[in-house]
């Protein structure tokens, strides 16, 4: 078996050069192609070490997920004339903007960011790293637009890794999973297409299945919190308000179960609303509190005016009220736009993916043999988004957790060769849909 599967690493890695080679031709012709051949090197190899040690299609996942960064790339250049969406307005043209500013202090002082970051930035961490990379690439002739994406794909096979080893902990893959994690999750079209971006969203998602793994994993409990305090540690950088979920959410893990009946969920979901109560009484706490309230009505505001007239009345009313409006909503973000715009079309097919996968989904969470450790984290992450933010970007915290509740589901009825279940299922949830519609056009 040992010896199968290190052939089949081989094979994987071989097939992964061509796509290797397409890169380095594209990373040629950057504004910077050294520092660019030379981090894509280094995490190559890595990947290749992790994909006879880990998951075989670590390396493969990555060069073909920063092919399309580099395509994609090339696209916004021919399209707008620069290397963002829409040409030099983006988000992720302001964060390589504060990257520079943050280098060109020739610190490392990570509190140096603060001497130019408005006092309500919720970031901090994501613009030095980018400062970092900037130190990284300055003895290789500068900085290259697109080492963050570079890093960001790096990151997305990852994702698809830990995904790996979490079900392999569980019970031996199958084939068809792991194909289903390489080209169902990590090239799922939010999933890539986000992480072609510089955004921090992919490394936040990274971070959030690192914690959740690390604390479903067995052995010492020691040694498996040493990835959950570092990885927190560099969330409090990213996103202060995913750290403090993380932090509610890790003592869950820890405890020695497996199975959660659905009173045992409700029971868990009021212990977090305790440790929120509880969590509110400190001061470094009730400020993250304070900023993720003001961060959500800002959302609220922007999603009434990009929603349009019938996704807007979703955000109008009282977050408890519309809740499960919200959460509904989530399913079909980003909103299918089938037009002759690309990049909106082939987000479109992604979210026609989820809607028909969703399923598998709600199946899983009703089953009581589900993970309850997983059942917990991804309810709790898809309510922390569907309450805030509801930016698209923000989902790819959710997809990796959505992907194993439906894999898992998948892979039961694939066995009992019963999928009757299906499409009653897909009916139900289509009236449930409809009904919410009808819901939005009456008020």
């Amino acid at each position: 078996m040992a010896g199968a599967q290190r052939r089949s690493s081989v094979l994987l890695n071989a097939a992964a050069m061509p796509l290797l080679a397409m890169n380095l031709l594209f990373a040629f012709q950057g504004n910077n192609p050294a520092s660019a051949c030379v981090l894509l090197a280094v995490l190559t190899m890595i990947a290749i070490v992790q994909s006879f040690a880990g998951w075989r299609f670590t390396n493969l996942t990555f060069q073909m997920c920063t092919f399309f960064a580099f395509v994609l790339k090339s696209w916004y250049e021919f399209k707008y004339g620069g290397p963002y969406y829409g040409g030099f307005g983006s988000d992720d043209r302001v964060y390589d903007k504060w990257g520079v500013q943050f280098y060109n202090l020739d610190t490392f002082d990570f509190m140096e960011v603060w001497s130019f970051l408005p006092e309500s930035h919720n970031s901090p961490g994501y613009v030095y790293l980018i400062g970092m990379l900037h130190h990284f690439a300055e003895p290789l002739g500068g900085y290259d637009l697109m080492l963050p994406r570079i890093l960001n794909m790096f990151l997305l096979a990852n994702i698809g890794a830990l995904v790996f080893k979490y079900l392999r902990d569980r019970s031996e893959v199958a084939p068809l999973t792991e194909y289903a994690i390489a080209f169902g999750l990590c090239l799922f079209p939010s999933m890539l297409y986000q992480s072609a971006h510089v955004y921090r969203d992919t490394i936040i998602s990274y971070l959030t299945v690192l914690v959740f793994y690390s604390g479903c994993r067995r052995g010492n409990m020691l040694f498996r919190s040493v990835p959950i305090v570092v990885a927190i540690s560099i969330m409090w950088g990213l996103r202060q308000l995913f750290a403090a979920l993380l932090i509610g959410l890790t003592p869950i893990l820890f405890l020695p179960i497996r199975r959660i009946s659905n009173r045992q969920l409700i029971l868990v979901g009021l212990l977090m609303l305790t440790y929120a109560a509880i969590a509110a009484q400190f001061g470094a706490v009730t400020d993250v509190v304070d900023q993720a309230v003001r961060r959500a009505e800002q959302y609220t505001a922007l999603n009434q005016q990009r929603f349009g007239a019938m996704g807007s009345k979703v955000f109008q009313g009282n977050v408890v009220q519309f809740f499960p409006l919200r959460i509904l909503f989530v399913f079909m973000t980003p909103a299918p736009k089938f037009n002759y715009d690309l990049v909106q079309g082939f987000l479109g097919v992604g979210t026609v993916l989820q809607f028909f996968a969703l399923p598998f989904v709600v199946r899983s969470l009703l089953r009581d043999e589900t993970d309850g450790k997983l059942k917990v984290s991804y309810l709790l992450i898809i309510s922390a988004v569907a309450c805030s933010t509801f930016s698209s970007r923000h989902m790819l915290c959710v997809i990796p957790f959505t992907f194993l509740l439906g894999i898992e589901e998948f892979n039961r009825s694939r066995l009992k060769q019963d999928f009757s279940w299906y499409f009653p299922y897909l009916i139900g949830q289509c009236i449930v849909f409809t009904v919410a519609l009808m819901f939005l056009l009456i008020i």
